[in-house]
């Protein structure tokens, strides 16, 4: 999502919001992934190489773009876990 209009302003808090809305209204809508992008942060430099040359062979190049060109990520699951141990396996690793 960009938030730097063409004139290198930045777009008002309302329109940011708005647009995070809707990008959470079609995740809620959406099933699970398996083959998310989140996987691309899980193991060593190895297996890092090995899960970004699978999410760009599945068809994630304008994903894996904008993460690349991002200066940093927003996650908006929406999950409760019982434990700290829990919520941090799933914020890195998605569902799979």
């Amino acid at each position: 999502m960009e938030i730097i209009n063409g004139d290198s302003s930045i777009k008002s808090a309302e329109e940011i919001l708005g647009k995070l809305e809707k990008i959470k209204e079609r995740g809620c809508s959406m099933e699970p992934n398996m083959e998310s992008i989140s996987s691309l942060s899980l193991g060593n430099r190895d297996r890092w190489a090995e899960n970004r040359k699978r999410l760009l062979d599945l068809g994630n190049t304008d994903e894996i773009h904008a993460i690349d060109s991002s200066m940093f990520l927003l996650v908006l699951d929406d999950f409760a876990s019982p434990t700290s141990y829990e919520s941090l396996k799933q914020t890195i690793g998605g569902p799979g």
